[in-house]
């Protein structure tokens, strides 16, 4: 929903039509673009890459591609350094995580596992037991071979589940051994917590090392744009939810303090421009609306960012 009312510039109030269930291999569809419009008409071409979490694809621009990348697909550990037993425990977990008996069975596997110091790795209690990370990784250099290719009026919107859980890279993004794998939530929180205060460090570490990977892809993708336009080329960095690393569940946020707001719902923002003097804003803004006043002003003014503020 983020990503859709951030495409729609639509701050402030929820349109719950813009997402409806996907079509066939997608969880999700976005339904219309004001963005993509925008552009489109302008003459530029979409290059869209997405995970099969949703799906926004514009149907009716016949000037978008869409790249599309199964972040469940588990084919993507054949050519990863991890050990033929690792491999094996990330299959068996992928698909037991698919039902109600499944997650069950690994709950238990993984207190057993525990019990008898044995490393186990079970997932989370959404089932979210994918090897996410390393599908986007695998997409993140296909764009970076692509971009390398660009010629100009192109606008390449690409969706990454990074830094998302699981924390499966280091800072220098190396993968980790599965047994080092972390996620934003401890499955065996009491009700309506996510994480004790030991928990939630021992998650931000795997995190921040994720972070620092996807800073180094960030430079990777500026580094590929040629040349010739990289002086007139606009780049967006944007998350859509902050870290979910919080000690208590959303709907206690209220009760929880100023840092519980920031675990799950601080995202970045951040975009260079030509006509943009570098600097930095301190005040919350709804992202929406802060993209919708820079598309209007050619991403070349912030003047009226009190709007969005107020």
């Amino acid at each position: 929903q983020s990503l859709a009312h951030l495409l729609n510039y639509s701050p402030g109030h929820f349109v719950g039509e813009l997402v409806q269930p996907g079509g066939p291999g997608f969880q999700f569809a976005l339904q219309r673009s004001a963005h993509f419009a925008r552009f489109a008409q302008m003459g530029y071409v979409l290059r869209i890459y997405q995970p099969t979490y949703l799906d926004l694809c514009p149907r009716s621009s016949t000037s978008a591609s869409c790249d599309t990348y199964r972040e469940t697909d588990v084919g993507v550990i054949r050519q990863q350094p991890l050990s033929f037993a690792e491999k094996v425990q990330m299959i068996a977990t992928s698909y037991l995580s698919r039902s109600r008996l499944g997650k069950q069975a690994l709950q238990w596997a993984a207190r057993a596992a525990q019990r008898f110091g044995v490393t186990f790795w079970a997932g989370n209690r959404d089932a979210s037991v994918t090897p996410t990370a390393i599908a986007s990784m695998v997409t993140a250099r296909r764009v970076i071979h692509d971009l390398s290719k660009a010629s100009g009026g192109e606008l390449f919107f690409v969706h990454l589940l990074l830094p998302h859980s699981p924390y499966s890279y280091d800072a220098d993004c190396r993968l980790r051994p599965l047994r080092d794998w972390r996620i934003a939530q401890d499955p065996e929180a009491l009700r309506d917590t996510a994480n004790s205060a030991a928990g939630r460090a021992l998650r931000y570490a795997g995190y921040g090392g994720q972070v620092r990977c996807v800073l180094n892809l960030v430079q990777n993708v500026i580094d590929a744009v040629p040349p010739p336009l990289q002086r007139d080329s606009i780049l967006i960095v944007q998350g859509d939810h902050g870290s979910r690393i919080g000690l208590l569940s959303p709907p206690q946020a209220a009760d929880a303090p100023n840092f519980n707001y920031w675990d799950w719902y601080s995202t970045l923002f951040a975009v260079r421009s030509p006509s943009l003097e570098a600097g930095y804003e301190s005040r919350a803004v709804p992202l929406p609306c802060l993209l919708r006043l820079l598309a209007d002003s050619n991403f070349g003014s912030v003047q009226r960012l009190a709007a969005c503020a107020a």
